[in-house]
């Protein structure tokens, strides 16, 4: 079944997600076939695609096969998903560049050594970027910059501790200008997040 699937993924690649979403979801085992049958590198190369619709769609199905799968988040990683899901993150569709980060998130907490590969790859500069807030819209829901402390909390600490490497990394960044700009937002949670993260940052 999923051999046939992923064989016909280039011709109708965006109603093939949405058709797996509910099993991916409902049948979590669905996610490890689909590894098996070597569909995480068929993704990975959407990924690489010029054509918008394929990227989203290739973005959608990793998120999914990420969540609670580390095998297969070894896969993508070894499969060189993260500098093109690095990229996704510049995105201009809020759910795209939030997708894309989750799904680094899921990899980067496996391994101190995919760390620092998200790292070099300049993946905590455009973590960071997804704090700003947008010029445009003022009512535009806030849940990517809340995201976006949780998942730079998750890069700094291993185990509950802090890590000194990844810590200073953070710090680097432009993440305290952009964190003193969500506290003071109306958003409770998202300020009491920003508040946690500071004080990590400039204790």
């Amino acid at each position: 079944m999923f051999y046939f699937l992923l064989s016909e993924i280039y011709l109708e690649y965006v109603n093939w997600i949405y058709f797996l979403k509910p099993f991916l979801l409902d049948e979590p085992h669905y996610k490890d076939a689909i590894r098996e049958s070597n569909g995480i590198p068929v993704f990975i190369n959407l990924l690489k695609s010029h054509e918008l619709d394929r990227v989203h769609a290739a973005v959608v199905a990793l998120s999914f096969l990420s969540v609670d799968n580390v095998k297969n988040c070894i896969c993508m990683f070894d499969n060189g998903a993260l500098p093109y899901l690095i990229t996704g993150m510049k995105s201009n569709i809020d759910g795209m560049k939030a997708a894309c980060a989750q799904t680094c998130r899921n990899i980067f907490v496996l391994d101190k050594n995919y760390k620092k590969e998200f790292l070099k790859l300049g993946g905590i500069t455009q973590l960071v970027n997804l704090l700003e807030l947008s010029s445009t819209d003022d009512n535009q829901p806030l849940y990517t910059q809340l995201e976006a402390i949780y998942h730079l909390e998750d890069f700094i600490l291993n185990d509950g501790d802090e890590v000194p490497q990844f810590l200073e990394a953070v710090k680097k960044s432009d993440a305290i200008k952009n964190l003193k700009a969500l506290q003071q937002c109306p958003e409770q949670d998202l300020a009491e997040a920003s508040n946690v993260l500071l004080l990590r940052l400039t204790d």
